[in-house]
């Protein structure tokens, strides 16, 4: 998992948002496969369209990819203490940012959504 948060921050270094998507993307298998959950992962990566592209939106920002690792970390960090409470809790905090962002891209760049 931290090789991925290597490659992720070296996409960001290097300005690829569309790399470091592909390895949140890794990322996000790692834990799922780890939790036995790899069929929920294939469904959420075949329904996931739309908020693929609002992760996209986010990483273009150099600030916002460094807050997306950060929060990676932090969930490493819990899983590797073997702190499951923990764990869930940054799990729900980071699912929660991408509904925060989602609206905040929505007012900054209204062209791009449908209306509401």
């Amino acid at each position: 998992m931290r090789a991925v948060l290597k490659s992720q921050r070296d996409a960001v270094k290097n300005g690829d948002a569309v790399g470091m998507l592909r390895h949140d993307d890794a990322f996000h298998a790692i834990v799922f496969e780890v939790a036995g959950q790899m069929l929920s992962w294939g469904i959420i990566e075949k329904m996931s369209g739309h908020y693929r592209r609002v992760r996209l939106m986010m990483v273009r920002d150099g600030e916002e990819a460094e807050e997306v690792i950060g929060e990676h970390e932090a969930l490493i960090d819990a899983f590797s203490a073997g702190d499951g409470a923990l764990a869930i809790e940054r799990t729900e905090a980071h699912l929660r940012k991408i509904i925060l962002q989602e609206s905040r891209l929505r007012n900054s760049y209204p062209d791009f959504f449908e209306p509401s």
